[in-house]
């Protein structure tokens, strides 16, 4: 197997996220910092209707 160069690494600051599963009617919020740490500030359930 050939060997691989690998560039350096990226640097990542903090940032906000906001993921809709909207199948699941699920939607939560929260913040991600520099070490890679994830820190859920909310989420929100939706009651989808039933036929």
């Amino acid at each position: 197997m050939a060997e691989r160069e690998w560039e350096a690494k990226p640097i990542f600051r903090s940032y906000v996220y906001f993921l809709d599963e909207f199948k699941g009617g699920l939607f939560t919020y929260g913040i991600v910092d520099a070490q890679g740490k994830d820190t859920e500030l909310g989420k929100s359930v939706r009651k989808i209707a039933t036929i």
